[in-house]
């Protein structure tokens, strides 16, 4: 059958009857935005929805995820990969590990931590976007591809200049002009405020709309920075080790808390302090979100700043998961300006004060099932219990593609 272009997503379907009251049963599959040609069926990795369809439409899509479930994995490549088994984790430990894991409720791609919701499309190489939102707060990480859950960001934070995650300025801030949208900000390490002006210069110019250009906003944003989002929420820049010029982010969130000498009094007896003058409240700073881009992992061995592993929510790479026979690839991923999952393994410790770490940005080699069967027997049970990976991207068919 072949494949139609939606806006976001289009299905496979393998629709087969069941009975002779015409109930058919329904195998689905979410497709990128793509124009794909004749389709195969969904390989042994895929996430797949099943349905029952009566006549009138699809009915109680229920996700098949088997998230952290223990199974012998091996290499998506050719060569052989070595594995160093993780103890078993204890009844407590499994028990805990499932209490949190079902804290991260996953719903079409997005991942729901606490107050947050995190869609984290990212394949290494190829595209990554983050975009973050809550009740008061929405923002993006990156922008190698526009996808619909980023539109409505009117503050966008690149981290560096590859493609992959900045290609797609253009699209993001065209999608948001032609939907009546008011220009986003995009904040970028200062090197590149130039380059990337140009280019959408270039753009806007073939494009004969250079109307639109005028209200580009490519800022320039340096680790001494405050981009204030709203009145609660603001964002600052950290360096990162790349193989270019690269930089992080941390999303604060700004309260104010009641003096505890004040607390316990009435209404209207605090009222009158903060009426003659009196400071009533403290400022209590929080940060929230740390997004790290490409990295290596020494920004934790020496982090910039101390709040990077005090966040509640870390977002950080792990490009490479695997060994292969006769080469170091940690020092690979190191002279790549990567991460490797075993570094993370190898100093559990340092998370030990993160509440929650998404990992984003696999090499486009791994499938889904194996990126999760390598974090279920390669981290040691008190980090993996706090880890999710986020392989929205993972999980179609186009994207088995590339």
């Amino acid at each position: 059958m072949n494949s139609q272009t939606l806006l976001r997503t289009c299905f496979f379907i393998n629709i087969k009857q069941v009975n002779k009251s015409f109930k058919k049963e329904i195998v689905v599959r979410p497709l990128i935005k793509r124009n794909v040609g004749s389709l195969s069926s969904p390989t042994k990795h895929s996430k797949q929805f099943t349905s029952k369809k009566l006549l009138g439409g699809l009915h109680n899509i229920k996700l098949i995820n088997n998230l952290h479930q223990p199974q012998t994995i091996s290499s998506p490549t050719r060569h052989t990969s070595n594995f160093t088994a993780t103890k078993t984790m204890t009844d407590e430990q499994e028990k805990a590990s499932k209490e949190i894991f079902h804290n991260v409720n996953e719903s079409e791609g997005w991942l729901t931590i606490g107050q947050y919701s995190i869609f984290g499309w990212s394949v290494s190489g190829m595209e990554s976007c983050i975009v973050i939102k809550s009740d008061d707060v929405q923002l993006a990480f990156d922008m190698g591809i526009a996808v619909p859950e980023s539109i409505k960001s009117a503050n966008v934070f690149i981290t560096h200049g590859h493609v992959d995650h900045i290609g797609a300025v253009i699209g993001h801030l065209s999608k948001r002009s032609l939907l009546g949208m008011k220009p986003a900000k995009y904040y970028v390490p200062p090197i590149l405020v130039e380059s990337l002006t140009t280019v959408v210069k270039s753009h806007f110019e073939m494009a004969q709309a250079m109307e639109t250009f005028e209200h580009v906003n490519i800022l320039p944003i340096i680790q001494e920075d405050v981009v204030r989002l709203n009145s609660r929420y603001f964002v600052k820049a950290f360096p990162t080790i790349h193989r270019i010029p690269s930089q992080g982010y941390i999303l604060y969130r700004e309260e104010k808390k009641l003096k505890q000498e004040y607390k316990g009094m009435q209404g209207f007896e605090v009222a009158a302090l903060h009426r003659e003058g009196k400071v009533i409240h403290d400022i209590v700073i929080t940060p929230e979100i740390a997004y790290c881009g490409d990295t290596t992992f020494d920004i934790f061995t020496n982090p910039p700043t101390p709040d990077l592993l005090n966040v509640k929510i870390l977002i950080t790479e792990t490009t490479f998961l695997d060994e292969e026979r006769g080469k170091n690839m940690v020092q690979k991923a190191r002279d790549r300006g990567h991460t490797h999952l075993s570094e993370l393994s190898q100093h559990a410790d340092l998370f030990k004060d993160v509440g929650h770490i998404v990992l984003v940005h696999f090499s486009n080699k791994y499938p889904a099932k194996y990126i999760r069967d390598c974090i279920y027997h390669k981290l040691p049970p008190e980090l993996r219990i706090k880890v999710t990976p986020a392989t929205v991207a993972k999980t179609t068919v186009a994207s088995s593609l590339y």
